[in-house]
């Protein structure tokens, strides 16, 4: 299990911390084929088909990767229910969220989040 951050699409739900449980995890999480976009220091999993099929704007996930990834173009936005763990370790396992990243998304989405 990984521990990730659940950024929700509808606005009046919370993000928290969940647990993933590998590819079948973050595939219910995201609802359909997850693609990965990589931060510095983590990725989030979006879903693969989500503008294609018409997947709400998540304003939250949206403003969180522009602000963490300054070269995602600013045309691309975010749909759907996004999930962030830390990055790949050697062996290309998704590992936890830090401490670091809950901070960074308490401050640039206004949460109060910890581990």
């Amino acid at each position: 299990m990984t521990k990730a951050l659940m950024i929700p699409t509808l606005t009046d739900q919370l993000p928290t911390i969940v647990e993933v449980n590998g590819l079948d995890g973050l595939q219910k999480a995201v609802e359909g084929f997850v693609e990965p976009v990589a931060g510095e220091d983590f990725t989030a999993w979006v879903n693969e088909e989500g503008k294609v099929k018409g997947m709400p704007f998540n304003p939250r996930a949206d403003r969180f990767l522009h602000l963490a990834i300054p070269a995602l173009s600013t045309w691309d936005c975010i749909v759907g229910p996004v999930i962030i763990t830390g990055g790949a370790d050697e062996d290309g396992e998704d590992t936890d969220i830090s401490p670091e990243l809950i901070e960074r998304a308490n401050e640039y989405l206004g949460l109060s989040l910890s581990l």
